[in-house]
């Protein structure tokens, strides 16, 4: 498709190319367009080809550096109309990456009414569900009858973003139920809203943290989530396609978070090697100065080492065992705790489960490995391997304590559990689960230090 596409743009044919975008879907529409974005003039044309509709659709598929320029080579009544069709929430998402002075201009160019709910909604936290919510829904009386229900929907439907849910309020807007379009489909013309709606309607409030409504939607299966203000007013619905990019937004700073990276909200190839190496710089330099501990570690059991040299041959082992019993934990507890699986007040009981998990892998690892040291260095070395077999035990058992205690006292205490990442648990891990091995060898081996 797109070198068909590419050969009707090369030899300018741009009514067959119209004609084209009217079958194409608007994600793919966007993915031309910024191949062909090196062209203003081009660039431009080409998009005014599109019908006001799909040109808002796909405005809003498009990257933000392109948006930008499109803005820029637009007339004022151009951006006035593009920003009119647009959705409220994906107009406010645009306009939260713009430079100031061209969201002034785009402003200008509204009318009153949709700048005061884009100014409404640019108000609200990032975090918050007022940020990603649209104002463009229809509501009815409880009074109401489906025939004059319908009626409402047949003459605003054409622009909403949903049509699975309605919410149902009160003559001070208060929401009191909502009904679903199977509901009124199956019901009579002359019932009334109130005899047919779900009383007790479950909404979130505009402070409501964004992850927490994506919950929510997946918890209840919704399309859709209602969104009151502080007097339990109806002011927007957040719909499955917003929450699909906290949730994505949401993953990406964990994971970026759980390896010790300072999260960048840009695209990789979009963002300059010198603020990637901004963005990790500090955890690197953390991390490193903490790892003296384990040098001094070793430093200090010298002499054990001069004794039995052999011992320094299992210390990468126990290193590199310890760290990824950490990161298999955090990883788990950190994902558990996303998906509310998991809650600060399971603190105990996601402890003791690591703690068993542990116990088993300590047991079968060491016991490997015990084997192992007995095949290799002969039956006579029963003491080497019990060092070993209790030194892995013992830092596996450290390691996934670590793994699931530090997430999840940062979320007793109010902070993003993602920040105890993987390395920084390795780090810690590390230096205990030394100190346990050099301790086992000084005690089994009989090392005078």
């Amino acid at each position: 498709m797109n070198n068909e596409l590419d050969e009707l743009f090369e030899n300018k044919k741009f009514s067959e190319l119209k004609k084209r975008f009217e079958d194409m879907n608007e994600v793919d529409i966007a993915h031309f367009l910024e191949t062909i974005r090196k062209d203003d003039v081009l660039f431009v044309k080409t998009f005014k080809l599109l019908h006001k509709d799909l040109a808002a659709e796909v405005f809003s598929e498009l990257e933000t550096e392109t948006q930008q320029q499109l803005m820029e080579l637009l007339t004022n009544n151009e951006v006035a109309n593009l920003v009119k069709e647009m959705y409220v929430d994906d107009a406010v998402d645009f306009l939260e990456e713009l430079p100031p002075n061209i969201i002034r201009r785009i402003l200008k160019s509204t009318n009153q009414e949709t700048r005061d709910n884009i100014n409404k909604l640019l108000s609200y936290k990032d975090n918050e569900a007022g940020s990603i919510m649209t104002t463009e829904m229809v509501y009815f009386r409880r009074t109401q009858t489906v025939d004059e229900a319908f009626k409402a929907i047949r003459e605003h439907g054409r622009d909403l973003e949903t049509l699975s849910l309605f919410y149902v309020i009160d003559n001070n807007r208060k929401l009191e139920g909502v009904v679903s379009i199977r509901e009124l489909m199956m019901a009579k013309p002359s019932d009334k809203l109130e005899d047919i709606m779900e009383k007790n309607a479950i909404f979130e409030t505009t402070h409501s943290d964004c992850e927490e409504v994506a919950n929510r939607l997946a918890e209840y299966g919704f399309e859709a989530m209602p969104i009151v203000d502080s007097e339990q007013k109806l002011v927007g619905i957040v719909t499955l396609d917003d929450v699909i990019k906290v949730v994505q937004q949401a993953a990406t700073e964990d994971m970026q978070k759980m390896m010790a990276i300072r999260p960048i909200d840009k695209p990789y190839l979009k963002v300059s090697g010198w603020k990637h190496a901004k963005s990790r710089i500090v955890w690197l330099l953390v991390l490193s100065l903490a790892a003296i501990g384990t040098g001094a570690i070793i430093e200090g059991f010298e002499d054990a080492l001069r004794y039995m040299p052999i011992l320094m041959a299992f210390i990468p082992m126990l290193m590199d065992t310890g760290g990824n019993c950490g990161a298999q934990s955090s990883t788990v507890i950190v994902r558990g705790m996303a998906l509310n699986e998991i809650k600060a007040s399971d603190f105990f009981r996601v402890v003791w489960k690591e703690l068993q998990v542990a116990f088993y892998c300590g047991l079968i690892v060491g016991a490997v490995n015990f084997i192992r040291i007995i095949i290799q260095y002969g039956g006579d070395q029963w003491g080497l391997g019990l060092v070993v077999w209790l030194g892995l035990w013992a830092t596996m058992i450290i390691s996934k304590m670590l793994g699931a205690a530090l997430p999840t006292m940062a979320k007793r205490m109010k902070l993003d559990p993602a920040i105890m990442s993987a390395p920084l648990i390795t780090t810690f891990a590390d230096i205990l689960g030394l100190l346990c091995f050099f301790g086992f060898a000084v005690w089994i081996l009989q090392i005078t230090i």
